[in-house]
């Protein structure tokens, strides 16, 4: 039987176009952002080995998932997207960024049976929760510096959430050794 505690360090950088995905005032705006932002979290891991029978051994193990909350910076220019729609707006902008990542849960099981002296059979599975882990990316931006954006929005932070939608994945090996 084992545990452990573990520390994960997280960085997101973002430099490219982007399209706001879930804000009401802003879904569908295009702009260049470049993101930085970075954060630790923590996870715990236990496992076990049992030897029930002469020749059989049965291993699990669980990791729970870990929760990340990284700060940084954006900063971005939205200069192509005003002058499209003849918006009179100064397009630099910066905020302070935090996105919040969750790494996910895993679990894992195994067997091993020795056949013969120098014959061993292995099956192991393992599942990986992506799906709650990836169903969603939350961003929030606060302290915004651009005064028109500001005014528009009426506020100096907005939140926007970028979908992922992973799928588990589950998988299944065997071997002969």
């Amino acid at each position: 039987v084992g545990a452990a505690i573990g520390v994960n360090y997280n960085a997101n950088a973002l430099e490219m176009p982007y399209i706001f995905q879930s804000n009401p005032d802003l879904r569908g705006l295009k702009t260049l952002l470049d993101l930085h932002t970075n954060g630790v979290g923590l996870d715990g891991s236990f496992g076990i080995t049992a030897h029930p029978f002469r020749r059989v051994w049965i291993e699990g193990a669980y990791k729970t998932a870990s929760h990340i909350t990284s700060t940084g910076r954006a900063t971005g220019n939205m200069s192509a997207q005003f002058s499209a729609l003849s918006i009179p707006f100064q397009p630099d902008f910066a905020y302070n960024a935090q996105v919040r990542v969750t790494l996910p849960q895993s679990a894992s099981v195994a067997a091993r049976w020795q056949v013969s002296p120098v014959w061993y059979l292995n099956v192991q599975t393992d599942l990986v929760d992506w799906k709650h882990a990836f169903h969603d990316l939350p961003v929030a931006l606060t302290h915004g510096t651009n005064s028109d954006i500001n005014s528009f929005l009426g506020s100096s932070a907005l939140d926007d959430t970028v979908p992922l939608d992973w799928k588990d994945q589950v998988t299944f090996r065997g071997s002969v050794e």
